[in-house]
């Protein structure tokens, strides 16, 4: 079984002197703010460790 790509949707803006991150599930999910780039790193290389355990929102509509 292979395993499914998970796409994230990654917003980076300045304030000051500073970056700042936001990421967030592209097919929905709670989206994550980091401080600085260094605490978005460490999250995106644990959730490559981990394995990325993203659960998608419960799909509306027909099934």
């Amino acid at each position: 079984m292979r395993p499914k790509p998970v796409v994230l949707i990654v917003r980076l803006w300045q304030v000051e002197d500073k970056l700042r991150a936001s990421v967030r599930p592209a097919h929905g999910g709670v989206t994550r703010y980091f401080k600085d780039m260094a605490s978005l790193c460490a999250y995106l290389v644990e959730a490559q460790r981990v394995g990325a355990e993203v659960k998608p929102l419960d799909a509306q509509g027909l099934k």
